[in-house]
């Protein structure tokens, strides 16, 4: 059998086709611009029912409901529905799931207790006929503010097993929302549009958040003291400190992508420039601009941080 049905082949491919009326030379008229998009192969997934004694029931039940969707939103499978008559439990019956069009099998148990629940996932190749991979995953208490994420990163893991790269279950989406009277605020919310979480309350205006890579920081602009200054924010203690407050422009913070350096904008003279922080401490500031015109805003940093 090739190993090619074995394996899943991520390919998407995207043609971009400029249409032009046809007209007369001297009245070229209006260019269209559209995107044929055609998806690529995607490998056929099955999950099956999350198994768990009545100890442990409602744990396994809210993460089967998170694993499926951030496996149907990751976009790299074809997800096929199992019959409601079909047993799943026992030994695996790889003609049978083969039959109905998986590559990939996913099979999990919950156990421990209410306090301590372990999720123990396996990932099945059907073409083939074994067992990937099968790790078990100890998490937080259901009642606890970390088991949406942490039911993500089993997610995230799953997906790196079957393609070779992890997926993005367990990111958290940072935006700035007005709430009345002209103020604003910053709000976190899951990539699948749950848990929305208020980050500030300012009651002034504030805008341009950036995320630490570790996601325990926040920082963003604020109008508090009635001009732009730049603040970090640590997420677990509400600890806020002041990043840059010169008069004038303090905007557009980032961190590096190894979350040692902070890059903002700042007032120098009658326009902006670019200015990188060191972190823990906050210190050694490098001017990194000299345009000496316009305002130099909105850095970005490499993929590596150079």
């Amino acid at each position: 059998m090739s190993r090619f049905l074995g394996r899943p082949l991520t390919v998407a491919s995207a043609a971009l086709l400029i249409v032009a009326a046809a007209l007369p030379a001297q009245d070229r008229g209006d260019v269209r611009l559209g995107i044929t998009y055609t998806p690529g192969y995607q490998p056929g997934l099955v999950m099956t029912v999350v198994e768990a004694d009545l100890t442990v029931a409602d744990v396994a039940g809210a993460a089967e409901t998170i694993l499926r969707t951030d496996l149907a939103y990751a976009d790299r499978f074809e997800i096929i529905p199992v019959p409601d008559s079909l047993a799943t439990a026992g030994v695996v019956n790889y003609a049978l799931w083969n039959q109905l069009g998986a590559v990939w099998l996913v099979s999990s148990e919950m156990s421990g207790t209410q306090t301590a629940p372990v999720l123990r996932v396996s990932l099945h190749d059907v073409v083939f006929g074994e067992l990937k991979e099968v790790q078990a995953f100890f998490l937080p208490a259901l009642a606890s503010g970390d088991f949406r994420m942490a039911v993500h990163r089993v997610s995230d893991r799953v997906v790196e097993w079957a393609t070779g790269d992890p997926g993005i279950a367990a990111t958290r989406i940072v935006f700035r929302r007005k709430t009345g009277d002209g103020s604003s605020d910053i709000f976190a919310i899951d990539y699948d549009g749950e848990k929305l979480t208020r980050l500030t309350s300012e009651n002034t205006i504030v805008y341009s958040p950036a995320m630490s890579p570790d996601g325990g920081d926040l920082l963003y602009v604020s109008y508090g003291e009635g001009t732009p200054h730049v603040y970090e924010r640590n997420l677990k203690s509400g600890r806020t400190s002041l990043i840059s407050g010169v008069e004038g422009l303090n905007v557009t913070p980032i961190y590096s992508p190894d979350g040692k350096k902070i890059v903002l904008a700042r007032t120098t003279g009658d326009h902006t420039e670019l200015f990188e922080f060191g972190r823990s401490p906050l210190c050694c500031m490098k001017r990194l601009t000299n345009t000496n015109t316009g305002e130099t805003l909105n850095a970005a940093f490499s993929p590596g941080g150079d």
